[in-house]
């Protein structure tokens, strides 16, 4: 008989998230939020029961914090005991957030939970009806900042019929300026391995590397920004000696979604408010629970002057009131005005100073640059995170319709 493998493949719980920033949002909304991470992991924990797998990975990232709170312990330990009440193994490692040496509490998990503790990789056996069906591999981090590739301690051992490895790190290119680059490694020192599965943590988004073999980010299971949008889980792995198929699985608990808005008309605030509510109800029909970033797109002068005179934020705050109202778990976390460079080429003709200015956006030096010294400070990197390009052009886009509005307000 063939043998036969179904696990889920997770990543990146990040329990205890703090969603620093949501302040802006309706308190209940808030509560919510700080819930979402425990609410995705029982999500996680009562798929893996539904659909009887023989374990579940979780690969890195476990915590959000280095230091943990009792909560988050619990919660964690709950779901281990639950699936232990089914017979389904746990193996799990730990990443940046939730290195090693940081961490203050014993851990006393069920026998069904397997850790690879160790800086170095190591490897364990999972066994069905007695027999060694596959040997997984990986380790954790001691300390906060891994820089080393690992690939090369990644060795097949023993005879079973599937090896899996575990690596909480970053492939080639994939950071985009938005994740630190840990335990670093190319696709190509994964596929010389000759192992039959690659279950990655630490990148947030979801993407199938490459299928065979079966290189894999699952993403995170609850999204904690706009950054990180849409749909939220892990996945379903069905592995056979001759195919490997995935199934998506969602855990979000709230999801995070972009709209976008053409606003050339709008020369009525009731009415651009009363839209924008039909809109996020609708959004609410198709979506369920959700926070929602409005893009306002080729904005007339009347949406530029109720952003500039934060009238926006006004109707931010009515539509949230209203929707809470209804009950409805949803909320309008911002409105983001697209303004094209074209809105600031006036200050580029004829002004000295604001000549200079659309030169120094124009310098190639990056919001990283600048916040370099913070984001490499061993305390400050854990209050900031790099911004990706699209939200450097949007803050640059912005900083220049306002310097130029304010250069020509003040004479």
């Amino acid at each position: 008989m063939q043998p036969k493998l179904t696990f889920i493949h997770s990543a990146d719980l990040h329990l205890d998230s703090p969603f620093k920033g949501a302040e802006n949002l309706p308190s209940k909304m808030v509560e919510r939020l700080r819930e979402s991470t425990f609410v995705a992991y029982e999500n996680l924990i009562d798929n893996a029961i539904n659909h009887q797998v023989d374990f579940v990975l979780i690969v890195g990232d476990i915590f959000d914090q280095e230091i943990q709170s009792i909560k988050a312990h619990i919660q964690l330990l709950d779901g281990f005991k639950k699936l232990k009440k089914h017979d389904i193994q746990v193996y799990l490692s730990f990443g940046n957030h939730d290195f090693v040496r940081a961490q203050t509490f014993k851990r006393d998990y069920p026998d069904n939970v397997h850790v690879f503790e160790n800086n170095q990789v190591e490897s364990k056996v999972f066994y069905k009806n007695k027999q060694p069906v596959a040997t997984l591999y990986g380790f954790s981090y001691q300390e906060q900042a891994e820089r080393k590739n690992r690939t090369d301690e990644y060795v097949r051992k023993g005879e079973s019929h599937f090896h899996i490895a575990m690596l909480h790190g970053s492939i080639g290119d994939k950071e985009n300026q938005v994740h630190a680059s840990y335990a670093p490694f190319q696709l190509q020192d994964l596929i010389m391995k000759k192992f039959d599965y690659w279950a990655l943590g630490h990148i947030h988004k979801r993407e199938v590397i490459k299928t065979e073999p079966s290189i894999i980010y699952p993403g995170n299971i609850q999204g904690r920004s706009i950054k990180e949008a849409d749909e939220k889980g892990g996945y379903l792995v069905e592995l056979t000696t001759t195919e490997t198929n995935l199934t998506f699985l969602p855990f979000q608990s709230i999801q995070y979604k972009k709209v976008t808005l053409e606003a050339n008309h709008y020369d009525h605030l009731p009415t651009f408010t009363n839209d924008i509510q039909e809109k996020l109800e609708q959004v609410y029909q198709n979506t369920g629970n959700c926070i929602v970033e409005v893009e306002l797109k080729n904005p007339n002068e009347e949406i530029k002057e109720w952003d500039h005179t934060n009238q926006l934020l006004e109707v931010q705050e009515l539509v949230n009131d209203r929707l809470e109202a209804m009950n409805i778990t949803i909320a309008l976390s911002k409105f983001r005005v697209s303004y094209n460079p074209s809105d600031a080429i006036g200050m580029e003709s004829g002004n000295f100073f604001l000549m200079e200015l659309s030169k120094q956006f124009k310098s190639g030096e990056t919001l990283d640059d600048i916040l370099n010294p913070l984001l490499t400070h061993p305390v400050g990197r854990k209050f900031i995170e790099p911004f990706d390009r699209e939200a450097q052009e949007e803050i640059q886009a912005e900083a220049r319709v306002l310097l130029e509005q304010l250069f020509h307000e003040k004479g």
